[in-house]
């Protein structure tokens, strides 16, 4: 994700992606020896530039997705705010997508409870 944003807020040029793709594929962390972009430690956490451009940091954050919810769970912590990651935490059902999505808390009325609650209502 993040060499997606960076390439397409024009902070990556272009023949880094297939650079980085010669690695045997892009990996879901950055590299200190094989990306572009700075590598910040766990020990001094601050949100990556092209977040900060995307999302305004210590807003509350709720994302929503047809995968795991972990896979964006970083989010608030990255931008210093309170978060709620909605997502598929389990597999093998099947029905009607309005069915499924109220299963997995991907319905509106989920969506809004998540946005009050990292609203703290």
């Amino acid at each position: 994700m993040l060499h997606a944003l960076n390439y397409l807020m024009g902070n990556l040029d272009r023949e880094w992606l297939t650079r980085l793709r010669s690695f045997g594929g892009l990996q879901a962390y950055p590299s200190r020896t094989k990306d572009p972009d700075r590598v910040r430690s766990a020990r001094s956490p601050i949100a990556a530039p092209a977040l900060v451009e995307v999302f305004t940091p210590g807003r509350p954050v709720v994302t929503v997705q047809e995968a795991s919810s972990h896979h964006l769970a970083w989010l608030g912590s990255a931008l210093a705010a309170p978060s709620a990651s909605l997502g598929v935490d389990g597999f093998g059902q099947s029905g009607a997508i309005p069915d499924l999505y109220r299963e997995f808390h991907l319905d509106s009325g989920s969506i809004v409870n998540a946005s009050l609650g990292v609203l703290g209502l």
